[in-house]
């Protein structure tokens, strides 16, 4: 997640889930497919986390590069 500049401590995420659950709350995913550099096996990875977390309902989405961003420049 370099690369979006993000910092997920999947931990804390699974433990969040968890906690929520715990509580009744549904709890939702969205996760992001294809970004530049990643490779098949992330993407499995991604996919295997999603499901380790026994989330209500999981979305996928391809990553969409917007003109302007440094995302975009990347993709070009």
């Amino acid at each position: 997640m370099k690369i979006l500049n993000k910092n997920l401590e999947l931990e804390k995420v699974e433990k969040g889930v968890k906690m929520m659950r715990k509580v009744g709350i549904k709890v939702r995913g969205t996760f992001l497919l294809g970004i530049p550099t990643e490779t098949e096996e992330e993407t499995l990875q991604t996919i295997h986390f999603a499901k380790k977390l026994n989330l209500d309902f999981a979305k996928f989405n391809m990553i969409t590069p917007y003109p302007g961003t440094e995302l975009y420049q990347m993709a070009k």
